[in-house]
């Protein structure tokens, strides 16, 4: 699909004239494609909220004039209205998809990588495949499947890329929603005795039931036993395994100790020596469910470890102690990374930049 079409629909939306199945598409694309995502935040940022919200009514009855933004002038009408009738306009298009120093970098979307070798592409049009034996039904962010007498066992695994996040429904009827730059590892068919996965990232789980066959999650160098519970599972940092349990029991298991955790608990696996519990603000360590990384007296090393993963960009400190003070906010993965920066630049001594290659500096 190119950048023009794509503009495309985004006026029809902007205008209201968009058809539903072609706006269930757009938005699953706007969902789970973060370069289009920047750019459908970039083009509701420039124009009046109350305009988007009335459909631009008022210009209904005044003449259209052009106007500059980003040093670029279009048309408020050639880009809103006639596009739906005579076509794109070229200008605005070649604008709004033209590459940016603060662009997320493209991925290459969702990939499941099945045990025999084959993988199959995850985003894109909703829609059901069958391979390899298994019937995969894809959805907007979200993947189910059904797997026959000739699905392959082993480990398949399933890379959710930088900026994005995904939702599995395992055939058990548990479900796992992965945060950015996150693998979940999984056969087609669990064994008679227990089901188990694997997890390197971040995840949230939410385990059916089974008195019969517990659930077992490899989560680096620790084992968490589960019979039916919701709890998040991070690894991005190998020193600092983090499970931080949401409701029922788990029982943790790292090195030689063992960690039995009640709801409103995380357990910590520091350093690969010290296994230890402490409640957790839900709000805090669930809100990459909704796109936004709370941070609470952290220093900006910390922050910008976040950024790679949700914008794909690389990040510099030009000075060494640019990122010793501590801040408290958030980071909105559903607004441009400007957002963020120009928040941080008015409130704090902390300036940025990005250079030819797209890095982002502070300074």
């Amino acid at each position: 699909m190119n950048g023009e079409h794509i503009f495309r629909l985004m006026t029809l939306k902007l205008s209201g004239l968009i058809d539903a199945e072609e706006e269930v598409w757009l938005d699953n694309l706007i969902k789970n494609d973060p370069v289009v995502q920047l750019q459908w935040n970039e083009l509701l940022n420039a124009y009046n909220p109350k305009d988007i919200d009335t459909r631009f009514a008022r210009y209904n009855k005044k003449p259209w004039k052009a106007i500059t933004t980003k040093n670029k002038v279009f048309t408020i009408q050639r880009a809103l209205v006639a596009a739906a009738i005579i076509g794109v306009c070229a200008l605005a298009a070649s604008w709004l998809f033209q590459p940016k120093r603060a662009a997320v970098v493209q991925s290459h979307g969702i990939v499941l990588k099945l045990s025999n070798g084959e993988t199959l592409q995850l985003s894109g049009t909703p829609g059901t495949i069958t391979m390899a034996g298994t019937q995969f039904s894809k959805s907007g962010n979200s993947m189910s499947y059904t797997a026959g007498n000739e699905a392959p066992g082993g480990w398949n695994s399933l890379t959710v890329p930088i900026g994005m996040d995904y939702k599995i429904d395992l055939p058990d009827g548990s479900q796992v929603w992965m945060n950015s730059a996150t693998t979940l590892d999984f056969p087609f068919r669990f064994s008679a005795s227990t089901r188990e996965i694997k997890i390197n990232g971040e995840a949230y789980l939410k385990i059916a039931p089974d008195v019969n066959r517990p659930f077992i999650v490899q989560a680096g160098a620790s084992t968490v036993q589960v019979l039916g519970t919701e709890f998040n599972v991070n690894t991005y940092d190998p020193k600092l395994l983090k499970i931080a349990l949401v409701e029922g029991a788990i029982k943790m298991k790292a090195g030689n100790q063992e960690l039995q955790l009640s709801p409103g608990q995380e357990a910590i696996w520091q350093n690969t020596t010290s296994l230890a519990s402490r409640s957790f603000d839900a709000e805090e360590v669930l809100g990459w469910r909704k796109g936004i990384y709370y941070f609470n007296n952290a220093s900006l090393h910390e922050i910008t470890e976040v950024l790679p993963r949700w914008f794909g960009i690389a990040v510099v400190m030009d000075r060494a102690d640019v990122g010793k003070d501590l801040f408290s906010g958030l980071v909105n993965r559903n607004k441009p990374i400007h957002t963020f920066l120009e928040n941080l630049k008015s409130t704090t001594a902390i300036d940025y930049y990005f250079d030819k290659e797209g890095v982002l500096h502070f300074k």
